[in-house]
């Protein structure tokens, strides 16, 4: 007498009720018997899934029966009634390796075969389970059938497997249940133990009681299930067997009677209970459950590059339905919360982009179930946004823009409130402002200059009324919700004319026009805030100094300037780092010896370039010095050939390049446009593209943004913004 606690215990939860016994099993001996299931068995080929091989002398096999009172309800799958002959005992487990080869061979199938006597056992054949241990494809699990003579074969499989034997085809002529196991070449199988189970005739069955907690639904769909109404009139605990699909095999067992399942694709399914008792007996219920499978949604852009404003083709004509039909396709494109566009049945859209910038377009389709399916694509749309800062308020000509800790934002004079303010924009497209914060009051300043200061915004302008003084103020935070005291940085009455705010040696600096003394000056910051400065240098002297543009120029302050009496466009460059001392004005003559006016001055590759409007001929124009120390300038280059361009302009480096944003005035309206370098030192220039061609656009400030033009500007009715992309 030999029992197996371990091998019970292991195998509680998989073969619950069934009562671990004692045997007396005789293993292999070489009888007859072994050598006619050896013959039977271990010669045959392994069969394809579904398929069944022949069971040669199947009848002959009955010589095992007088062994069948050896074999009780549990065994290990050491205990075999035959095995091949590469089968090894591990303790109670059999060890079927069909890994090993032979010499000149390749690797081979082992075999076992096993025997059960429900008789013996008691009571009416139920059930068999075989815990296998089989990783990777896994072993094969045959059933004698005597009614067709053939094995009927199951697999592979690499783990636990139960298999209903209620059927009299499985028991042979003098009453034996017959089970092989199949290790196919190249596959490790450790068979650890076989249990029958039968029905105790005299037991009551348990019923069986389930409910789903939804009728169906989208896939993938969880459905929760609870068998807690199943009972044994015995008081028996029970053991519940899940069939999730309804196709007769078993997919999880447990001893709870709440279980859960994702159905991951559509379908008609009926999940199926069975409840066993601690005697096997059992019963079964069933639901029925309706899962759709979702539509899917496929998102093509049909068109090349988009454009704001010109016309773009979606199409969905990839999407589908798997067990249906789509029946409704909307359509979001303007970035608002919701769909704006349904085209019905129809899988595709066309309609004109409205808004310029990176923006996610997205498609949901509806199938005939109310099933829905949403994707979306990322999109650019080139172009420029506009918007009104001030909501188109009468808001004065004064305005600047700049990038503060990477966003836009602005600076401008209400002349309805007389204050100057700074907003900053809410987007990335400069659509929506923040409510602007009051930096002066009253002031009637003009000639604003923004830019970001050890990392705050700060201002510099002329400040009216009063003596006009050249004045500085920086803000108390990065985000400019407050700002600090007004720095007089010139009193000289009317100080601040026509200037330009940069930076030289990391430190804020001002050039300007002092008219009351006839002198075009700088002051620098002892300090990177800007906290205190020094005292104002002259750089010139001339009456009528205009349209002033401050740059560094190989570590030297530099500066761009217009005479107005004559319109002689002229550069100068201070003789050291901190613009203490300048060197005489070089005189820059055009082709024509009246030449410029709205200067803009621009470090392009360590060489200074110039931007300006050729005051004789009425052209935008472009040219850049082949020296550091702009003594000597290479042929300008027409940018805008159309009259009276560029009498407003301002010119910033994007990618390297030089980009020059300007007023070109055109049938008897001023737009705002722009002109892009074709190569890193402006030889060549592209066609002029419209930034804004609304009202009359007075004056412009421009700065780089997300590697695109970004313009504040006045125009009549207020101040505008236009950002590219």
């Amino acid at each position: 007498m030999k029992r197996f606690p371990a091998l019970i215990a292991a195998l509680a939860m998989l073969l619950t009720g069934a009562c671990a016994g004692s045997y007396s099993g005789a293993r292999d001996s070489g009888d007859s018997g072994l050598a006619l299931a050896d013959q039977a068995v271990g010669s045959m080929p392994l069969p394809a899934p579904g398929a069944s091989a022949s069971l040669p002398a199947l009848s002959a096999l009955d010589a095992l029966r007088s062994g069948s009172d050896l074999v009780e309800t549990l065994i290990g799958g050491s205990f075999t009634l035959g095995r091949s002959a590469g089968a090894t005992e591990q303790g109670d487990a059999l060890l079927l390796d069909a890994t090993a080869t032979g010499p000149g061979l390749g690797a081979v199938s082992e075999w076992a075969l096993y025997g059960f006597d429900p008789a013996a056992a008691g009571g009416s054949l139920d059930s068999v389970q075989v815990l296998l241990d089989a990783p990777g494809t896994g072993a094969w699990i045959g059933l004698g059938d005597f009614s067709s003579g053939r094995w009927e074969w199951h697999g592979p499989y690499s783990s636990f497997k139960s298999f209903l034997v209620d059927d009299p085809k499985y028991l042979s002529p003098g009453g034996t249940l017959f089970i092989s196991v199949v290790s196919p070449a190249g596959i490790s199988t450790t068979v650890n133990a076989l249990s029958l189970r039968t029905i105790n005739p005299n037991n009551v069955a348990p019923s069986a009681d389930l409910q789903a907690d939804v009728p169906g639904g989208d896939a993938p769909l969880l459905v929760s299930f609870d068998a807690s109404a199943s009972a044994d009139p015995e008081g028996q605990a029970l053991v519940y067997l899940w069939d999730w699909e309804g196709d007769g095999l078993f997919d999880a067992s447990s001893i709870s009677p709440l279980a859960s399942h994702v159905y991951s694709s559509g379908g008609s399914f009926t999940p199926t209970l069975r409840v066993e008792d601690s005697s096997a007996a059992a019963d079964s219920a069933s639901v029925q459950l309706e899962v759709n499978s979702p539509p899917v949604a496929v998102l093509d852009i049909a068109s090349g590059e988009l454009r704001k404003d010109e016309p773009v083709h979606l199409s969905a004509l990839g999407s589908g339905d798997s067990d249906g039909s789509i029946v409704n396709f909307e359509w979001d494109t303007d970035g608002a919360p919701g769909f704006e566009a349904s085209s019905g049945t129809a899988p595709d859209y066309s309609f004109s982009a409205a808004l310029a910038g990176p923006q996610t377009w997205r498609l949901r389709v509806t199938d005939d179930e109310g099933a829905q399916s949403l994707t979306e694509a990322p999109v650019w749309v080139r172009g420029f946004n506009h918007s009104a800062p001030n909501g188109n308020q009468s808001t004065g000509n004064s305005t600047a823009i700049a990038v503060i800790n990477g966003q836009l934002a602005i600076c401008y004079r209400d002349v309805d409130t007389q204050e100057m303010r700074y907003s900053t924009a809410l987007d990335a497209g400069a659509t929506s402002w923040s409510s602007p914060v009051v930096i002066k009051q009253p002031e009637n300043g003009s000639g604003f200059k923004l830019r970001e200061v050890a990392g705050r915004p700060a201002v510099a302008w002329q400040s009216t009324p009063g003596p006009n003084n050249l004045v500085f103020c920086r803000a108390e935070d990065a985000s400019g919700s407050s700002w600090g005291a007004v720095q007089v940085l010139d009193p000289t009455s009317n100080a601040g004319q026509w200037l330009d705010l940069d930076f030289i040696g990391g430190k804020p600096a001002l050039a300007y026009f002092d008219p009351t003394n006839d002198k075009l000056k700088f002051i620098l910051a002892s300090d990177p805030e800007g906290l205190n400065w020094g005292g104002p240098v002259t750089i010139e002297n001339g009456s009528d100094l205009r349209y002033c543009s401050l740059e560094e120029i190989a570590g030297r302050p530099a500066v761009a300037f217009c005479e107005a009496n004559n319109f002689d466009l002229l550069f100068e460059r201070a003789e050291d780092s901190e613009g203490t001392a300048w060197s005489n004005a070089s005189l820059l003559l055009d082709v024509a010896n009246v030449t410029g006016i709205s200067c803009c001055l621009v470090n392009v590759a360590g060489r200074p370039a110039i931007a300006y409007n050729d005051a004789d001929l009425g052209l935008l124009k472009y040219f850049r010095s082949e020296n550091e120390a702009g003594t000597l300038w290479l042929q300008p280059q027409v940018v805008d050939d159309t009259q009276d361009s560029g009498q407003s302009l301002s010119m910033v480096l994007i990618g390297g390049r030089p980009v020059i944003g300007y007023v070109q005035s055109a049938a008897g309206k001023n737009k705002l446009v722009t002109s892009r370098a074709l190569d890193s030192i402006g030889v060549g220039w592209s066609s002029p593209q419209q930034a804004y061609g609304g009202e009359q656009v007075e004056t412009l400030d421009m700065t780089a943004f997300q590697g695109q033009p970004a313009f504040s500007f006045y125009r009549f009715g207020g101040i505008g913004c236009s950002v590219g992309f």
